[in-house]
């Protein structure tokens, strides 16, 4: 799982883990700038940092990711998953309890852009 999430790193396309890309009109390519997966008190923990994400990619990701631990999916499809560009590919997508969004971050001027628009 550890070697198997660093496929997600970099500027790649994931049209393979999104939901609904029929209605979707927007880039899927996204740059993921870390996938890593570590274990703590008996638990598993995949954590991932990105500029962007599609619907459900995330979940998508993760429930790959357990597939893989699982033996389900080989480690090494992975990156033919990515290529595909077909989401039957990709593994499940993982049940939302347990995910959250630890922090987002902006840049100075778009944190302004973003507190304009609300006021």
């Amino acid at each position: 799982m550890r070697k198997a999430a660093q496929c997600f790193e970099g500027t790649r396309d994931f049209r393979s883990f999104m939901t609904d890309a029929a209605s979707f009109q927007g880039s899927t390519v996204k740059r993921i700038d870390a996938a890593q997966v570590t274990a703590a008190d008996g638990e598993i923990l995949f954590s991932v940092t990105g500029s962007g994400f599609l619907y459900n990619m995330v979940r998508i990701m993760t429930g790959t990711l357990v597939d893989i631990g699982a033996g389900k999916i080989p480690a090494g499809d992975l990156e033919g998953i990515l290529e595909a560009g077909n989401r039957s590919k990709a593994g499940h997508t993982a049940p939302p309890q347990g995910l959250y969004m630890a922090q987002v971050y902006f840049s100075e001027e778009e944190l302004r852009e973003v507190l304009c628009r609300k006021n």
